[in-house]
């Protein structure tokens, strides 16, 4: 646990903090930069506590984020190929790492280089993944895949978590768009539907898990 605590220290100083890069959330920007944290901004007095690494954070936090999310997925397919192969550790945990950074890759290029999306965006879709993802893997206990086997049955949880990322996505926008209104420009767009999603997950489980017993599912651990 402090490993990972220092590990995740260690990468978010690779984070540039100094600008928004995207001010009026589109991709390509219209305006330039705008300061952040670098002196002129509206949180300039914190810039000695913001990492000034040298990739630009909205593009960094958005392949940190997607590369988790290919982990998790790799999870609901057993790590499929990987698995099928005996391949002990550490170098099976290196070859997933490697993998999922390659796939977070591909997927933010495809996304912000190809289709232009900003990149806070394609964040908060890589959050809806990972919430769609969870909400499977944890309360559900992989139902329905894990009810068809292990390959195939995870690859429907993966179709099944991006359709439940995408009405959840859709459902906490259109509450927060209602509840802060004019609050709703970007980046708080983002942030406030991340955060709802990340923070409604974890009662999810304990609600469904502790409160209902997994009920109507026939609970057995993975």
């Amino acid at each position: 646990m402090i490993v990972a605590y220092v590990i995740g220290w260690v990468i978010l100083q690779f984070f540039n903090f100094a600008m928004l890069s995207y001010p009026t959330g589109v991709n390509p920007s219209p305006i330039g930069k705008v300061p952040f944290y670098a002196e002129g901004g509206p949180l300039a007095e914190f810039v000695a506590l913001a990492p000034m690494g040298p990739f630009l954070w909205e593009h960094s936090l958005s392949f940190y984020f997607w590369g988790i999310s290919i982990v998790f997925a790799f999870l609901l397919i057993n790590f499929w190929p990987f698995s099928a192969f005996k391949i002990t550790q550490p170098l099976f945990g290196i070859l997933i790492t490697v993998a999922a950074l390659v796939i977070s890759y591909i997927v933010n290029f495809v996304c912000i280089d190809v289709l232009k999306v900003e990149p806070l965006r394609c964040f908060l879709y890589g959050v809806s993944f990972v919430f769609g993802i969870l909400l499977i893997l944890i309360p559900f206990e992989m139902w329905p895949g894990r009810a068809i086997g292990k390959l195939l049955g995870g690859v429907i949880n993966i179709l099944i978590a991006i359709g439940v990322g995408i009405v959840a996505y859709k459902v906490l926008l259109s509450f927060c768009q209602w509840h802060f209104g004019e609050g709703m420009k970007y980046p708080n767009d983002i942030f406030a539907v991340a955060t709802l999603m990340l923070g409604m997950i974890f009662p999810m489980w304990a609600c469904y898990s502790d409160l209902f017993d997994f009920w109507p599912l026939p609970f057995e651990k993975v």
